[in-house]
């Protein structure tokens, strides 16, 4: 399993993480993994 953190500034807008996490979704430009991501949000 892959871990993925994602430090979430004050500084930033709400709709910005969500370029990141769609990407971690769709996988169209990460090598093909065969286990799931586990993402975890720091603030």
């Amino acid at each position: 399993m892959m871990n993925v953190y994602i430090y979430a500034l004050d500084t930033l807008a709400d709709w910005e993480l969500g370029y990141v996490t769609s990407e971690l979704n769709s996988g169209q430009y990460l090598k093909k993994v065969p286990d799931p991501h586990h993402v975890n949000t720091l603030a």
